[in-house]
């Protein structure tokens, strides 16, 4: 359940903003072209299609090169998505993820909250300088002392200085290997 719902929510609502307005912008473009074509030029319109529908050779072929062109484009860049992603994913699913199972219940947030969305955890993050960042929920009605334990152990690092943050509109934490100015 979304918060503050009550009824069943349709499974639209549990899509990204950007691919419900894809969707949205796909729909009402093929609305209007149909409308557009249907309406002004309905002969043309027709006899396309009745030339399409009699003579599918050209079609196929044209879908046919199109569609092995569109697949190794897709396979290209599935490759190449994952090759340069690989070491952040591996990062998370190694650290990000057991440090979100550790401050996210004393933070208030939920068990399937995504970890990359408040945690940012630098590759180099065991290195003295090196920061790592937690977003903090607005509410702030939580105990420092035991999010900053529970981050110590989950971390296994010594001397880490916890610096609390409320600038601007999201408060956060920034945890580091030394003091900090």
């Amino acid at each position: 359940m979304l918060p503050k719902t009550e009824d069943r929510v349709c499974r639209a609502s549990y899509q990204a903003g950007w691919q419900r307005l894809a969707v949205r912008l796909t729909v009402l473009g093929t609305v209007t072209e149909t409308d557009y074509l249907a309406g002004r030029h309905l002969e043309a319109t027709l006899q396309s299609t009745r030339a399409l529908w009699e003579e599918p050779q050209g079609v196929l072929r044209a879908l046919q090169t199109g569609g092995i062109g569109a697949a190794g484009v897709a396979v290209v860049g599935g490759l190449a998505y994952g090759a340069l992603t690989r070491e952040r994913r591996e990062l998370m699913r190694g650290w990000g993820v057991p440090l979100h199972q550790a401050p996210h219940r004393p933070l208030g947030m939920s068990e399937q909250t995504d970890p990359r969305r408040y945690l940012h955890i630098p590759k180099n993050f065991s290195d003295d300088d090196a920061e790592i960042r937690i977003g903090l929920p607005a509410h702030l009605d939580f105990s420092r002392d035991v999010v900053a334990d529970r981050i110590t152990r989950k971390l296994a690092l010594e001397g880490l200085t916890f610096s609390w943050h409320a600038e601007g509109r999201t408060p956060y934490v920034r945890i580091t290997g030394e003091e900090d100015p």
